[in-house]
């Protein structure tokens, strides 16, 4: 995560429960592997250690990227944090709406079939794009935590914070006056 990533104004959270819980074997790993090159006077078991010590802290800060936010202001661009990596910028000229939605959480046994029948169902944060922003349409996204395609960004509910009708007024209040702002300048200019 950048500074400027990190100095965004966070607009919709991750949910910090399933990364923490992701993160807790490697965590266990990287102490178990710390004492044992701080305690161990071979140097092969501190070789050992060493490796697992850096192996499960590279996969440490890998989970601890999704915690940033799922959505976040920068500027005039909405940050849209759906992948390992950087985020996807999006200019917030080019975002209509937030609205609720429902699709398969992606979470149970069944996980990776395509067959949303089969899948637990939860509610989802559905950003709606400017159909003349066609360049926008579709982005390649980590299928467990959204879904990008047609104009219309889904973010799961699973992945973000509990969303309660409050947050999608949030969501639209924030953006309300960002188009306000922004209309508000363009006619000072």
């Amino acid at each position: 995560m950048t500074l400027a990533e990190f100095m965004a104004e966070c607009w919709l959270s991750a949910n910090w429960r399933p990364v923490a819980a992701a993160m807790a074997p490697p965590a266990v790993v990287a102490v178990g592997c710390g004492a044992g090159v701080a305690l161990s006077a071979s140097p092969w078991i501190r070789l050992f250690c060493g490796i697992g010590l850096g192996l499960s802290g590279v996969m440490l800060i890998g989970l601890g990227a999704l915690l940033g936010p799922r959505l976040a202001r920068d500027g005039d661009w909405l940050l849209v944090r759906l992948k390992l990596g950087p985020p996807l910028r999006v200019p917030l000229e080019k975002v209509e709406v937030f609205f609720f939605g429902q699709g398969p959480s992606m979470t149970g046994p069944k996980a990776g079939e395509d067959d949303d029948d089969l899948q637990t169902q939860t509610g989802n944060v559905v950003v709606r794009l400017a159909e003349a922003a066609t360049d926008l349409h579709h982005r390649d996204v980590e299928r467990r935590l959204g879904h990008w395609c047609d104009g219309y960004i889904v973010i799961r509910g699973t992945h973000c914070e509990p969303l309660t009708k409050e947050v999608m007024t949030r969501l639209n209040h924030q953006l309300r006056e960002f188009h306000r702002l922004q209309r508000e300048g363009s006619a000072r200019v």
